[in-house]
């Protein structure tokens, strides 16, 4: 019944009403007993349009995706601007949206518990440096420069994972 009552409510939103209809036929599906979960429809009644398209492009990944978390530093001084830049960093954004929605998307679900935010890790042999070195972040970095021309600034970054864990990828299952 609670999964009906929010479909009633998705008429804007194709994305998370084809996410609960799938959820609801896979409800009925004996062989998916062990995938279904009655907590998926309080996940998709707390996403958005946002949270069900990035997190079906991460849910893609067989394994952990890169990420840094990066900021705008004063060279010499342990001195950083705050707000100057997403607090997770993909290297990538969905269509019609920025790199801050796409950062608040993944600490939404991080409390949604369908993934993890693993901050200061890195997958093996995998190049942060490319991620470090977007046009995006480059952008941001030259504005303020430009901003605070008496200043050295830099960016430092701390690299990281994002990851999709099993109770996201039941959830993902579920939801197909």
């Amino acid at each position: 019944m609670p999964l009906l009552q929010s479909l009633t409510y998705t008429a804007q939103n194709e994305t998370l009403r084809e996410m609960y209809i799938a959820l609801l036929a896979n409800s009925m599906d004996i062989s998916k007993e062990n995938v279904v979960h009655p907590s998926y429809v309080d996940i998709i009644k707390k996403m958005n349009r946002l949270d069900a398209l990035l997190f079906e492009k991460l849910s893609k990944n067989r394994g952990y995706v890169m990420a840094i978390n990066p900021r705008i530093a004063i060279n010499g001084t342990n001195k950083i601007y705050t707000n100057a830049l997403p607090e997770w960093y993909l290297g990538w954004t969905i269509d019609g949206y920025d790199e801050f929605a796409v950062s608040a998307s993944l600490i939404r679900m991080s409390k949604f518990g369908i993934l993890e935010l693993m901050y200061d890790r890195t997958i093996i042999e995998a190049n942060y440096s490319a991620l470090r070195q977007t046009a995006f972040l480059e952008q941001v970095l030259d504005g303020y420069k430009n901003a605070y021309p008496q200043q050295q600034l830099k960016i430092e970054t701390t690299d990281s994972v994002v990851y999709v864990n099993e109770y996201g990828k039941q959830f993902r299952e579920a939801c197909r």
